[in-house]
């Protein structure tokens, strides 16, 4: 209901703008003053001069648009639109009174002066108000927001006035020679912002996708204005002049420009509502919108009867309506997240400026977020878009009684927390907690509410919302509803209802299960079995590409794991759950992203990428980037139960090392420092020998002589050095190397190339422990290593240097298979793995021809 009103408003303002400007001005007052009043063509001139100025107000409108944009726009949008549509229907209601041609030039200058100042207004307002896919928001901005959009026109007007208009005095006469250099210099500033300017549009031409798709956009546009000036010059002449030709009388054309015009209101709101229809969306509304103007202008051209003309025309306007409804709302959402912008909860500065698409939505760029030292737990911009949007719709619940859809009781609850102050909505619902349990997720012989509206997706929406509303604000009715044999039923269906990870059911019945789920005061049995699927379908938003939907599911993820039990579930489908936030991880590390081996990031000598608009390596964002952290942080609290299945399968040490190399901010270091405590500190054994082969302690060392304002990161990171500090100096070089081979992973450390190491020790590594180090070498080297060769390469230097020191025992060496793989590897494509694998089995061959 909100999006139809929205889109209402907008049509009636475009209607306003399009009639007058084009119809009225171009063809209905023109074309009857020439016919009425026998015009000569410079007096015609002059009618149409103030909207000409109107038309050429997108580059510089010193008279109309931009004047009342910086005029009308400091107080309020709402002002400026309802102030601009009165001042034009006002005068343009007058045009119909006067008889002498000076009257109607003065209330055409009036009127001119309304439509230029409502044009930007009615779509930018549109833009903003409508609901968006992506992380657009639906804003409620302060006029402090809407000075922004202002700077791109204040430009444009100071670089007219200092290179077109002359200078004079404040009497009027001309300037004098010693005020020429001042004038230089100010359009030696302009210049300086107009380059500033070219900078910021650079953007859309950043990327070869970005380059084609803001050529394409261009030429749409060009099209679409040129259809505007046939429709709007030509097309109303013409039929005036059919009329003539068959009859017709003034009155009739007048009438049949009413009926054309009219179904033009319609025809946006059927472009907005195509957006909602599956298979066709605004690809192929635009397309057959289209393809209908350009139809129904070859069929003008070849009928002459009154009512043919008329429903030709009127085919025409509607469908052009409906195209540019689509077209002009599609623009923003067209271009990525990192160009479009969105809103954090600071106000922008009036001085910074905004690219071109930015200006549709009056954003905000990313980059001001990674600036920004905030880095909130607000549900993301799409989701609370989303949530905005649908509260403000209005729910036919009397139809839905009389249906027997819901019954006068479901409906009398609903009602009586719907639309209601905080803390009256609260003392409602915990004065009736039992009723409410009941509405929301049924009794014995009464089902909930949302199993009676089921098919209805709209009410389904507006009552998932109010639900969620109720949880954030009222624990105990948390509580109530954990006290349900299996709260979770009626939720559970609406996982499964869509495909399209942004439909809005599934996205709310998460939000509002995680909340349920992680607000109760323990994980019950059903519980247990509804967090599978609640992790399922958030799992199909983490491997998503979008960072909006990314980030709902990792907040929500934050939100369940509050308990012992659902961090042990969280684990028990670590596939679905953590592996995916492995991967975000990494793409910030830039490990798999561009072509880095695994063997770097144990070095810590991986590469980093950084896009535009400031993200982080693998285009994700710190905000992102903080919550994923966060998430891993709460799992850390088992390490005892992870830590080993984390290092094994995620290489979580090497990679959260690199990690605390790139940490942008103290409180992406301090979870990054707190988590690597949890885990080293639970697993002493087995995780201490992999952070000091990722060189964790010297890492640690100096991150310890930066300037930390966090105490409780400064207390964490003393921890973790005294740990790493007390392990490192008891360890020896043959535990180093023992820790290194146990860890899974080779890299070329010192003692592999050092021949002193080997003549110490290598009869010791052979037989430690019973033969543990070769049988963990034969493991390592049975694996194929495709992302990382060297690994392959250092084993085989192992294994020759083992038959180099203790020849006798290479019989040991052959029963376990490293004699058969190093001869297989000799065919490696890798030059390095090839060398040092002829180079092991050359001490087996020289060994074999001296015993014989």
């Amino acid at each position: 209901m909100h999006v139809t009103t929205i889109s209402t408003f907008r049509d009636f303002g475009s209607f306003l703008s399009r009639v007058a400007l084009h119809c009225v001005c171009s063809s209905l007052l023109l074309s009857s003053l020439s016919f009425e009043d026998e015009l000569e063509l410079p007096q015609q001139d002059k009618i149409l001069l103030p909207f000409r100025i109107v038309d050429m107000s997108v580059s510089n409108d010193p008279e109309g648009k931009a004047n009342e944009i910086l005029v009308l726009d400091r107080p309020s949008r709402r002002l400026a639109f309802n102030g601009t549509m009165l001042v034009a229907c006002i005068f343009g209601l007058c045009l119909g009174a006067p008889d002498t041609y000076d009257s109607i030039l003065a209330l055409t200058a009036f009127s001119g002066f309304g439509i230029g100042g409502n044009i930007p207004i009615d779509t930018t307002i549109c833009l903003e108000f409508l609901p968006r896919v992506k992380n657009i928001p639906h804003p409620s901005h302060k006029s402090s927001q809407c000075r922004r959009c202002n700077i791109t026109w204040q430009t444009f007007q100071a670089i007219s006035d200092n290179l077109t208009s002359e200078a004079t005095t404040p009497d009027g006469s001309q300037t004098g020679d010693n005020e020429f250099p001042d004038r230089i210099d100010a359009i030696i500033s302009i210049l300086k912002k107009t380059k500033s300017e070219f900078k910021r549009i650079s953007v859309l031409f950043s990327t070869p996708t970005l380059v084609c798709l803001t050529v394409l956009i261009w030429i749409t546009y060009a099209f679409d204005y040129w259809g505007f000036s046939i429709v709007g010059a030509f097309l109303p002449t013409i039929l005036a002049h059919k009329n003539s030709s068959i009859h017709v009388s003034i009155s009739e054309t007048y009438r049949d420009y009413v009926i054309i015009y009219l179904p033009g209101i319609v025809g946006v709101g059927l472009g907005a509502s195509m957006v909602y229809v599956p298979r066709i969306g605004r690809k192929w509304a635009m397309v057959f919108s289209s393809a209908l103007v350009g139809t129904s202008l070859f069929l003008f051209a070849a009928v002459n009867t009154q009512a043919s003309n008329v429903g030709v025309n009127a085919m025409e306007y509607f469908f052009q309506s409906m195209f540019n409804s689509v077209l002009y709302g599609w623009t923003p959402e067209a271009y990525p997240a990192t160009v479009q912008g969105h809103w954090i909860q600071k106000p922008p500065k009036e001085e910074e400026s905004l690219n071109p698409v930015q200006l549709y939505g009056v954003a905000i760029s990313p980059v001001e977020l990674i600036s920004s030292p905030i880095m909130s737990l607000d549900p993301p911009t799409y989701l609370a878009s989303l949530q905005n949007n649908i509260r403000l719709r209005s729910i036919p619940w009397d139809g839905a009684v009389r249906a027997g859809t819901i019954s006068d009781d479901q409906l009398s609850k609903i009602r009586a927390v719907d639309k209601v102050r905080k803390d009256q909505r609260k003392a409602i619902v915990e004065g009736d907690l039992e009723g409410y349990r009941t509405l929301f997720v049924g009794a014995s012989g009464k089902p909930s509410v949302l199993e009676s509206v089921a098919k209805s997706a709209h009410v389904v929406q507006y009552v998932l919302v109010l639900l969620g509303d109720l949880l954030d604000g009222i624990p105990a009715l948390s509580k109530a509803l954990s006290e349900h044999p299996d709260p979770y039923e009626p939720f559970l269906p609406f996982l499964a209802q869509s495909n399209d990870p942004e439909s809005p059911i599934p996205l709310l019945t998460s939000t509002v299960l995680a909340s349920m789920i992680g607000n109760a005061p323990s994980v019950s049995a059903k519980g247990e079995l509804a967090m599978p699927q609640l992790f399922s379908y958030l799992s199909t938003l983490t491997k998503n590409t979008d960072g909006g939907l990314q980030d709902i599911a990792v907040l929500e993820y934050s939100a369940l794991l509050r308990g012992k039990k659902s961090r042990e579930l969280f684990w028990d489908h670590r596939s679905e759950t953590v592996g995916p936030l492995i991967d975000i991880l990494r793409a910030v590390a830039s490990v798999g992203s561009n072509g880095d081996s695994a063997s770097t990031l144990w070095s810590g000598a991986s590469s980093v990428r950084t896009n535009i608009e400031g993200s982080l390596g693998g285009g994700v964002g710190l905000q992102l980037l903080y919550h994923v952290l966060l998430v891993l942080w709460q799992l850390s609290f088992e390490g005892a139960i992870i830590g080993e299945g984390l290092e094994d399968e995620y290489d979580i040490i090497p990679l959260y090392t690199q990690l605390l190399r790139l940490s942008p901010k103290e409180k992406t270091t301090r979870l990054l420092i707190s988590s690597l405590y949890n885990l080293l500190s639970s697993n002493r054994q087995t995780l201490l020998p992999a952070a000091v082969l990722a060189r964790l302690p010297a890492l640690l060392q100096n991150i310890t002589g930066r300037h930390l304002t966090d105490p409780d990161l400064q207390e964490d990171l003393q921890n973790l050095s005294e740990i790493l500090d007390e392990y490192t100096k008891t360890q020896t070089t043959f535990d180093e190397y023992a820790a290194e081979v146990n860890s899974g992973h080779l890299r070329w450390s010192p003692p592999h190339r050092s021949p002193t190491f080997w003549a110490e020790n290598a009869r010791r590594i052979l037989e430690h422990e019973k033969g543990e180090l070769p049988r963990k070498l034969a493991e390592i080297m049975s694996k194929s290593w495709d992302n990382d060769k060297q690994v392959l390469a250092i084993a085989c230097n192992d294994v020759g240097f083992l038959v180099k020191e203790v020849p006798e025992k290479r019989y040991q060496l052959e029963k376990l298979g490293l004699k058969t793989r190093v001869m297989e590897l000799m065919a490696e494509k890798e030059e390095s793995v090839r060398w040092e694998s002829l180079n092991a089995l050359s001490g087996w061959l020289r060994y074999s021809f001296e015993t014989k």
